[in-house]
C-alpha cells in the first residue's frame, strides 16, 4: 500500500498535536504569585455615642522572625479615624492593638435613628509567598487563642478538600462609658492573602467578632474563626 506524502505530513501533525494535549497538564507551569500581603482590620458599629473609649484587641503573633503588621502600625501605617489614637502594647496573651478615643459619635440618620461605623485598617506587603495551607506555627496568627477546633467550613456544601475551617475562644479589652441602651458591635480580621497572575487569590484568614450592651470596663469574651487555603 502506497501512503502519499501529504498523508504522511497529516498524520505526524495529528501525532504532535495529541501529544501536545495530552503533556499540557504536565508542560503547564503552576501559577505565579504576583503579590503576597498581610492585612488586619477592625470595624465598629455603635447606636449610641460613647466617652472614653479604650479597645484592646488581639494583634497576630508572629511565629517566627518578623510580624509585618505590627512593624506597619509601629511605622504609622494604620488607617482610621484622626481623632483616635493607636499603639501597638504587649499584654501577658502577646501584641495587641489599644484604641482610644475621648468621643465614639452616632449620627442621626433620616429616619431619626443613631448610628454610625467605623473602620481601622492595615496593609503589610511582604516580598515572600506566605503558608496558606497551615499557617499555624509558621505565620503570624491571632494568639494565643483558647480551644481551636475544627468545623464545618459555612456557605459550602463541598469544600476543597485543601480548606479547613476552625472556631476558637479569644478575648479583647473594652472601656467605655455610654447609656444603658447602647448597641455596640465589632469585627477584627486578619488574613494572609497571595494573589496569583490572572487567577484569583488564596488566603488564611481570621476573624473575632461580638457584641456589647450599656457601659463596658473590663474583658469579653468573643467566639473566632478561621478559615485556611492549600497553596497552588
Amino acid at each position: 500500500m502506497r501512503v502519499t506524502h501529504q498523508l504522511l505530513v497529516v498524520l505526524a501533525v495529528g501525532v504532535a498535536v495529541v501529544t501536545l494535549i495530552l503533556a499540557a497538564p504536565v508542560l503547564s507551569p503552576d501559577p505565579t504569585v504576583s503579590d503576597s500581603a498581610y492585612g488586619y482590620s477592625l470595624s465598629f458599629d455603635t447606636n449610641a455615642t460613647l466617652q472614653n473609649a479604650t479597645l484592646t484587641v488581639p494583634l497576630p503573633a508572629a511565629a517566627d522572625g518578623p510580624n509585618p503588621v505590627v512593624e506597619a502600625i509601629r511605622a504609622g501605617r494604620l488607617e482610621g479615624p484622626d481623632a483616635w489614637q493607636y499603639r501597638v502594647v504587649e499584654t501577658d496573651r502577646g501584641p495587641a492593638l489599644e484604641v482610644t478615643a475621648g468621643e465614639v459619635s452616632a449620627a442621626r440618620r433620616p429616619d431619626g435613628r443613631r448610628y454610625s461605623s467605623y473602620l481601622v485598617g492595615v496593609r503589610a506587603p511582604v516580598d515572600h509567598v506566605i503558608e496558606t495551607a497551615s499557617p499555624y506555627g509558621h505565620e503570624p496568627t491571632i494568639g494565643p487563642v483558647d480551644g481551636r477546633r475544627t468545623r464545618p467550613c459555612p456557605n459550602r456544601a463541598a469544600p476543597a478538600p485543601e480548606t479547613k475551617c476552625y472556631a476558637f475562644d479569644a478575648r479583647l479589652f473594652v472601656s467605655y462609658d455610654a447609656p444603658a441602651a447602647a448597641d455596640v458591635s465589632f469585627v477584627v480580621v486578619h488574613n494572609g492573602v497571595n494573589t496569583y497572575a490572572g487567577a484569583g487569590h488564596e488566603m488564611y484568614y481570621e476573624r473575632l467578632q461580638g457584641g456589647l450592651d450599656g457601659p463596658q470596663d473590663g474583658w469579653v469574651e468573643v467566639d473566632g474563626f478561621a478559615r485556611v487555603e492549600g497553596e497552588r
